[in-house]
């Protein structure tokens, strides 16, 4: 697939969606492991950056692990869980700890939490397996 530098979406983002589209189809399986930063960046005429800023997408979807000097894996994509918030309520994103990432079974970067604060009690989600519902009121 050839990226387009004249497009309006920029070249990170179409690479993410390639790559995206390739897990998504089966293409790229579950703990295969993804061409070197310099391959793919050759491979669609970009730069290393841009296939680092298009690594970080899918990072933070879950869909792949970094591992420094390992190279990148496609994750197995679970099931997400959906969790009905009833407010009031305040939802907050951001980066676990490392104790959240190893409880969670996070993988090392990429993958942020949702914390659910509702009557002084919090409720930390993985967000890449986490569907929030909110009712109508």
């Amino acid at each position: 697939m050839t990226l387009d530098p004249t497009a309006d979406r920029p070249l990170f983002r179409q690479l993410a969606d390639v790559l995206r589209e390739q897990i998504r189809s089966g293409a790229l399986r579950p703990g295969s492991k993804l061409q070197s930063l310099h391959r793919m960046a050759a491979e669609y005429s970009v730069g290393v950056a841009t296939v680092e800023d298009a690594l970080a997408v899918l990072r933070g979807e879950g869909l792949i692990e970094s591992r420094k000097g390992v190279g990148s894996f496609v994750l197995e994509q679970t099931e997400r869980q959906t969790v009905t918030v009833e407010g009031p309520a305040f939802v907050e994103a951001r980066m676990p700890t490392p104790d959240e990432r190893r409880e969670l079974g996070l993988p090392a970067q990429g993958v942020p939490v949702l914390v659910v604060e509702k009557d002084g009690q919090e409720q930390v989600l993985p967000a890449n397996r986490t569907r929030l519902e909110i009712p109508q009121s």
